[in-house]
């Protein structure tokens, strides 16, 4: 579930609703901490897009997940976001990680760096997304 711009285009890609990695069952995760879901879009009168991630399971829904790359990295995964949106923990700005950053490792495009030494057990996060929605969600 990926949201890129490239100038005024928004790329849009969502991962089918039969993918092969939810082969756990109703209640499975991608390997990034989405749960199954798809895609709202809407495109308003405008021309602008406004989407949303939505979870198959109304338990599962959230607007955030952790993701740990292979070398144990940590991040906080905004399942919508994307290199506009604008993420604060615990009223701190965090930094966009560029999905081409880490070359032989495909990450998804919507990852946000933890500050080291980040231990807390709980965290407050607010989300701005490009088309003026804020969330807030504890995590």
């Amino acid at each position: 579930n990926e949201r890129q711009h490239s100038g005024a285009v928004q790329l849009l890609n969502t991962a089918a609703i039969a993918g092969n990695w939810w082969r756990q069952g109703g209640e499975s995760y991608n390997c990034d901490g989405t749960p199954q879901g798809f895609r709202v879009l809407d495109v308003e009168s405008n021309g602008s897009i406004v989407t949303f991630y939505r979870a198959l399971n109304p338990k599962q829904q959230r607007e955030i997940a952790w993701y740990k790359s292979r070398d144990g990295t940590a991040f906080l995964n905004v399942l919508d976001g994307s290199a506009q949106t604008r993420v604060v923990l615990n009223g701190e700005d965090l930094a966009y990680v560029d999905p081409a950053a880490a070359p032989g490792e495909k990450r998804p495009a919507h990852l946000w760096a933890l500050p080291r030494g980040s231990e807390k057990s709980s965290y407050e996060v607010t989300l701005y997304f490009e088309d003026g929605r804020i969330v807030r969600e504890d995590v």
